[in-house]
């Protein structure tokens, strides 16, 4: 099958003042695209984060690829882009933001750093154009809590996992079978693995309560932050065997193609 159209955001913080190529914050920043990249590729946890150069034009940064990846040159290309875009669409901006299907990054003169419970810049992702469940009903309160129930369980083991079982890439992928009326769901969960496993289950515990406001009956969709993300769908967009496996397969139907970019 095609792939589709992989996802992206931005984020520009005009707030924290604006910098030139030609001045430190620039510089420094040049030198975190030309390395952060490679170090977060080539880590065992497809993560990196740098602080480089002296106050007032010191420059924070993280980026993170997808626990999924297996090639290094895939997270790399990713966050090479991501870079290539901010400075475009954020230019001279000091504090930009970058998510993609496969990765993300964030950079700041502000050290966000030092702040492991601050995921901002959180966006709501669930797809306002995706099918909703066909027995999805939004003035009905039943229906609504049943669903609200399925997502909750997913995002309940996906957030579990990923927090206190998961190896150090901090990743959870999962796959949900409810019963045979409605379509299996695979869902993703993921930190920045300099997390403590406590801080990351809260994360995800903040990206749950956001969840319960914003669902709307929708087959796929996500909640992206810069220290946590959650993402479910009705196929298979991850790749390998799902980390977490809820309830029993009864429909052989039931679609497996990946769907990566």
């Amino acid at each position: 099958a095609a792939a589709a159209a992989a996802y992206s955001e931005y984020s520009c913080n005009g707030t924290t003042g604006n910098y030139t190529a030609r001045d430190a914050f620039g510089a420094n920043l040049a030198r975190l695209t030309a390395e952060l990249p490679a170090d977060a590729s080539t880590s065992p946890s497809l993560y990196a984060s740098a602080a480089i150069g002296a106050s007032p034009d010191k420059v924070f940064a993280l980026a993170l690829c997808r626990g999924d990846i297996t090639d290094a040159r895939t997270c790399s290309g990713c966050l090479d882009n991501a870079f290539t875009q901010l400075r475009a669409l954020c230019a001279g901006e000091r504090d930009a933001t970058f998510f993609h299907d496969l990765c993300t990054l964030r950079y700041s003169g502000e050290d966000f750093l030092a702040r492991p419970d601050d995921n901002n810049p959180v966006i709501n992702a669930m797809d306002v154009n995706g099918s909703t469940y066909a027995a999805w009903d939004s003035r009905n309160a039943t229906s609504r809590s049943f669903f609200l129930s399925l997502v909750g369980t997913l995002f309940g083991e996906m957030s579990m996992y990923g927090a206190y079982n998961s190896s150090v890439r901090r990743f959870a992928s999962a796959v949900m079978y409810i019963n045979p009326q409605l379509p299996t769901v695979y869902g993703l969960a993921q930190c920045t693995p300099d997390l403590s496993p406590g801080q990351c289950w809260h994360c995800f515990q903040g990206l749950q309560e956001q969840t319960r406001q914003w669902y709307d009956g929708r087959e796929g969709g996500r909640i992206v932050g810069v220290r946590c993300n959650i993402r479910y769908e009705g196929y298979q967009f991850y790749d390998g065997m799902a980390n977490v496996r809820i309830g029993t397969h009864g429909d052989s139907s039931s679609p497996t193609e990946s769907n990566e970019d």
